[in-house]
């Protein structure tokens, strides 16, 4: 055990354990554990980690918009893997944004992910609460959400 950050967790005659601590995503792959028997006995285990996306950011709320005009919103989130999915709310009312663009992340096994949300807007839409959350298996459902209210000029 090279690294300081695995440690041997249990050995008995039948259970070999580690535990790795501060699991990074080069701490991916295949692990084999061998028993110098005779024969050899070797076991291999693969290791698959997760890329923990960032908070999600918002762009497009700068200015206020005219009632009947149409806003062109996105949202992005780095840092996943595999890539996140972003799902776009007003209120709790979940909406049907562009489809998710993903750009890997040079030389990081990571990924970028984008949606824009194009709305036209009502004079009702002033003040409502737009939602982009991200969704991913590292993630407990509503765990990484930015929120931004709407503008409309009556």
């Amino acid at each position: 055990l090279r690294d300081n950050r695995i440690q041997l967790h249990r050995s008995t005659p039948t259970e070999l354990s580690i535990t790795i601590a501060e699991v990074q995503l080069v701490d991916e792959g295949e692990y084999t554990c061998s028993i110098f028997t005779m024969p050899v006995r070797t076991a291999r285990a693969t290791v698959t980690v997760l890329g923990v996306p960032g908070k999600p950011q918002i762009s497009g709320f700068e200015n206020a918009v005219q009632e009947g005009g149409k806003v062109t919103l996105t949202c992005t989130s780095t840092g996943s893997k595999p890539p996140a999915r972003l799902r776009w709310y007003r209120g709790d009312q979940e909406l049907e944004g562009r489809p998710d663009v993903v750009e890997s992340v040079p030389d990081d096994p990571t990924y970028n992910v984008s949606s824009e949300l194009a709305l036209e807007v009502s004079r009702s839409d002033d003040n409502a609460l737009i939602t982009c959350a991200v969704d991913h298996p590292s993630l407990a459902p509503g765990d990484k959400r930015s929120e931004q209210a709407l503008r409309v000029l009556c």
